[in-house]
């Protein structure tokens, strides 16, 4: 019988070999071939068939606009609009964006444009609002010039110069033995002292023992016959001006804090330190950037007031617009009603353009502090139109002390504006009506009894309108 035997060799297969796999192609793999013409030239499209000439001929006209009516809208910058009285609501922008000629507050009104050094536009424009993103964008711009300010009074200005006991020591027996001012700064070696100090030739500790003409014109500043003799005072702020370069910022601060301080808290010196005028403006001029635009805004609110207070508006304006617009620091209460004072006396015969132009930088001012009866008359004075003189009295708002004093002139005042519209036409008397009698009830509103001068006026005004029924009610009044 024939076996079959298996060895263990043959059962136990290689795993290489077990996956081993070969694998054949009976055909060629394809291989992508452009198409290619029988003649083996290069495909041609056909506008590379033609010339350069006819290339250029092939390519169409460019259109023309002409035809196309073009919209084009001149508005002013919000930023060079000068104002004191307005800030938009959203009312004010709907309804100058849908009335006809979508101008602003849907009339004749038109804006004062700020001057400019060497600039153009300088006068009144209308604005128009041709969409109402433009509106919105203007409206935001034209209302950031109310920008939020801090009272003056509430901070407090302090010396940076000190005088130890044992310098005042010294100082006091040179005093004593000087003739006059300049002989009291030669001895004590002042001005060469603050020359090395502004040099930088000076160690910090020395500086405290070391007498220059910041800490000696403060010492004789603090002396009380000094200040009692108008003479020597009178020399000691020439001598001051004659060597302002010689002062440091901190020492020139303190030495301005000093004078306003004496000036402004004593009104008998007014007129004595009128002085200060020349000195104050010489500064403003010389070194603005340097040193004024860097002293504290109590002292700018006190040296503002000395210089307006002696008829110097144009240098005064230019300490506050430092405190409103670099400081965001507003004017105090006593330094405004000299503002409005003065400019009421000294520019009556200015057009009203010129003096919304001057006086728009105490805009974030006046809706800070509110109006007052210093700042009403001014105001009253350089509104332009009906929609100025609405906006004036909402700023007043509930000032019940304004609205009583200058109740008579808010009624002149508002019949200068309606005179624009006839009383001899019918729809014209009933805007009048209309207009007269609204404003009549912001005064009920308020509870503000009408006096007799005002009384009479409203009788004559109502009687030109042929108004009988509200003849009768001031008649019962």
């Amino acid at each position: 019988m024939l076996r079959h035997t298996t060895t263990k060799r043959s059962i136990i297969r290689s795993p290489l070999r077990s996956i081993q796999r070969t694998y054949t192609t009976p055909k060629k793999p394809f291989v992508f071939q452009p198409y290619l013409p029988n003649d083996n030239s290069k495909y041609i499209f056909p506008q590379e068939k033609l010339t350069p000439e006819e290339n250029q001929a092939a390519i169409p006209p460019r259109p023309t606009f002409d035809d196309i009516s073009k919209k084009v809208f001149d508005i002013p910058n919000p930023e060079d609009v000068a104002d004191l009285v307005t800030r938009l609501n959203k009312t004010d922008i709907l309804i100058s964006r849908f009335s006809k000629s979508r101008r602003l507050f849907n009339n004749s009104h038109t804006v004062v444009i700020k001057n400019k050094e060497g600039g153009d536009r300088a006068g009144v424009r209308q604005v128009v609002f041709p969409y109402l993103n433009v509106a919105n964008s203007w409206t935001r711009l034209f209302n950031a010039q109310i920008k939020p300010l801090k009272d003056v009074a509430a901070t407090k200005a302090g010396f940076g110069v000190s005088i130890t006991k044992t310098l005042k020591a010294k100082l006091d027996s040179v005093y004593e033995k000087s003739n006059d001012i300049g002989e009291f700064f030669r001895e004590v070696n002042a001005l060469e002292n603050s020359r090395l100090v502004l040099k930088g030739k000076v160690n910090p500790v020395e500086l405290a023992g070391l007498i220059t003409i910041d800490n000696a014109t403060i010492y004789l500043l603090n002396r009380g016959d000094i200040l009692d003799d108008f003479i020597e005072l009178m020399q000691l702020i020439t001598f001051i001006q004659s060597n302002v370069s010689m002062f440091t910022n901190k020492g020139l601060s303190d030495v301005l804090e000093k004078l306003a301080r004496v000036v402004y808290n004593d009104s008998t010196r007014e007129s004595d330190l009128h002085v200060l005028n020349d000195f104050l403006k010489g500064l403003i001029e010389t070194q603005r950037d340097v040193s004024i635009a860097k002293l504290h805004p109590v002292t700018l609110d006190k040296l503002a007031y000395i210089l307006i207070k002696e008829g110097d508006l144009a240098s005064g304006f230019e300490l506050l617009k430092i405190m409103i617009d670099e400081m965001s620091e507003c004017p105090s209460e006593k330094t405004l009603a000299v503002i409005f004072n003065e400019y009421n006396q000294q520019h009556s015969g200015k057009s009203i353009e010129e003096m919304i132009r001057e006086l728009c930088f105490l805009k974030p001012a006046i809706f800070h502090k509110g109006v007052d009866v210093n700042s009403f008359p001014v105001l009253l004075k350089i509104v332009r139109d009906l929609r100025d003189f609405q906006k004036l009295i909402d700023l007043v708002g509930d000032n019940k002390v304004v609205l009583d004093t200058f109740q008579l002139d808010i009624f002149k005042r508002f019949k200068q504006f309606q005179d624009q519209f006839s009383v001899d036409e019918y729809d014209s008397r009933q805007t009048r009506r209309l207009y007269l009698t609204q404003l009549i009830r912001v005064f009920q509103r308020k509870r503000i009894n009408l006096n007799e001068e005002t009384i009479k006026h409203l009788k004559n005004e109502f009687t030109l309108l042929k108004d009988p029924v509200n003849l009768t009610v001031l008649n019962n009044l």
